[in-house]
């Protein structure tokens, strides 16, 4: 495939960086895909498949093709920090990335710092095209088995109040939990974008179908983004391993 003349002229800038290593981070970027096309989620509250192999192939032969082409041949190997290195480098017009990338984006030796903005993903085409951003999450847990459980489930409640959430969302960039935080002044001084972020969860805000799955998601996950590589990797007609996989997570999701 030939490539598209970014950067005016300059042979190192591509178009567009995602991560399309075989990873979780394939899973949610190929789901927004699906999903600005309009696509349902793959598996419903309630456990049943609701995977549209049609709007799938779709999906996952328009992200091939953009590889050689605005994206780099090696976006197939590319986790987030990946991607968010070659965009600080000033190596890319546009990336996909979470929240974090920003800070990153916005630190002395950064490349782009006050060159960029952040903007909603754009639907997809059709009549059924939408924004679709996905969900992703800092959890924090306690190990049932703690020995001083009652003192971990307090640091918890320390580390998600108000107080702690607006700190990491101003110095971190990590979105909150709290809406009201997404507005607060000295957050929106340190990340302006967040105004942006607001939106992009009111509007966008897609989920992985992992509550719905429960234990069995790792290997549903695991299918979809290993389906999902084979045909951006050329290894597979989209629309024979788009049937395949909802053949494989409905044999999944029945044991």
């Amino acid at each position: 495939m030939s490539r598209l003349p970014f950067g005016g002229g300059n042979s190192g800038v591509w178009g567009y960086l995602w991560q399309g290593a075989p990873s979780e981070a394939l899973t949610y970027n190929a789901l927004e895909w699906e999903a600005s096309q309009g696509a349902p989620p793959v598996i419903s509250e309630q456990g049943a498949l609701q995977f549209d192999p049609a709007v799938a192939s779709k999906a996952w032969s328009r992200a091939g093709r953009w590889i050689g082409t605005i994206s780099p041949p090696e976006v197939t190997r590319d986790l987030e920090d990946d991607s968010l290195r070659q965009w600080t480098q000033g190596q890319a017009v546009f990336m996909r990335n979470w929240p974090y990338a920003y800070t990153e984006s916005i630190r002395n030796g950064s490349k782009v710092r006050g060159r960029f903005g952040v903007s909603i993903m754009p639907a997809g085409d059709g009549a059924d095209g939408r924004p679709a951003d996905m969900l992703g999450g800092f959890q924090l847990m306690v190990d049932r088995k703690s020995i001083h459980k009652d003192a971990a489930i307090e640091l918890i409640r320390f580390l998600t109040s108000p107080e702690i959430q607006r700190v990491n969302a101003q110095v971190r960039g990590y979105a909150p939990t709290i809406p009201a935080i997404f507005l607060d002044p000295a957050v929106l001084r340190a990340n302006p974008f967040f105004r942006t972020l607001r939106e992009v969860l009111v509007q966008g805000a897609i989920t992985r179908p992992s509550t719905a799955a429960g234990e069995k998601y790792d290997a549903v996950s695991a299918d979809y983004f290993s389906a999902v590589r084979r045909v951006l990797t050329g290894q597979q007609d989209a629309a024979d391993d788009a049937q395949e996989f909802a053949g494989e997570v409905k044999r999944l999701m029945a044991h």
